[in-house]
């Protein structure tokens, strides 16, 4: 674990500073449930979103939206990459500053 890191190789330090001999498998059990939590959520979404009629719902709407905030999301990482202070080969500096026309600058 971390804390067998503050003293003497294969212990760990406990309440009072004294430094107490580390076990294997300590802290597994956190991780494990940590992980069985985890996968019990993924399954629930996973049958929610099987459940829901998706008939009903326009996809062009939703299609248009998310492909308009991948957009934004793209330029805005582009203006954060302009921003650099960097030699960038010659095509590129050119395309980060017509691209940067279109960044929200917040």
């Amino acid at each position: 674990s971390i804390g067998c890191s503050a003293c003497a190789s294969g212990t760990r330090p406990v309440d009072g500073g004294a430094c107490r001999d580390c076990t294997d498998g300590e802290g597994y059990l956190p991780v494990c449930l940590a992980g069985a939590v985890a996968f019990l959520l993924i399954c629930l979404t996973y049958y929610v979103v099987d459940r829901e009629d998706r008939t009903k719902k326009p996809k062009a709407a939703l299609m248009a939206e998310l492909t308009v905030s991948q957009l934004l999301t793209v330029y805005q990482q582009l203006a954060v990459l302009e921003s650099l202070s960097l030699a960038w080969p010659p095509p590129l500096p050119e395309i980060l500053r017509t691209l940067s026309i279109l960044v929200l600058d917040v």
